[in-house]
């Protein structure tokens, strides 16, 4: 079974695999250079799920990433990025979103119909960690918040590589 799939394949799998008992992890993020802290994340994300854990992860597109990372960004396009994401042995599903505005109304119901028994979610923006959690509060489905090594980074990769072949 292709471990990229569509946002609609990611609910009726997602259905498919509650029956069966199993637990459904779902994150989201760029991904943009794969590095270590992401690793790590997946890593905790799938773990925090137990052993019956499923973990989907959404991967966001490359316009998203552009406006809110600036105009260098992503280095990889998205097919790229989730292709390198099916390839980790912790991550199950891999769905690239294909929304071009992402806001938080379109979060909520992709948490809505994934139905996840887990949310979980990396360091980001105060606001939007405490909109998540009352989010997933609402809908009964338990978030958790994992910081991940934040010694790297792919904004800390891309300043380095720019200062070091920038001319």
């Amino acid at each position: 079974m292709a471990k990229i799939v569509s946002f609609r394949k990611a609910v009726k799998l997602a259905e498919e695999l509650r029956k069966k008992g199993k637990k459904i992890v779902y994150t989201s993020g760029c991904f943009d250079i794969l590095h270590i802290g992401h690793i790590t994340f997946i890593n905790k994300a799938k773990k925090a799920g137990g052993v019956d854990a499923v973990l989907f992860v959404g991967v966001e597109n490359d316009d998203y990433i552009k406006r809110m990372k600036g105009k260098h960004r992503p280095v990889f396009d998205q097919r790229t990025r989730a292709t390198m994401l099916s390839k980790l042995i912790d991550i199950d599903f891999v769905i690239p979103f294909k929304h071009k505005y992402s806001k938080p109304e379109t979060y909520f119901k992709y948490r809505k119909m994934m139905g996840e028994h887990l949310y979980v979610c990396g360091r980001t923006d105060k606001k939007i960690i405490e909109r998540i959690l009352g989010e997933c509060k609402s809908l009964g489905i338990k978030a958790k918040l994992i910081n991940h090594d934040y010694k790297i980074s792919t904004t800390k990769i891309e300043k380095v590589l720019y200062k070091h072949f920038a001319t």
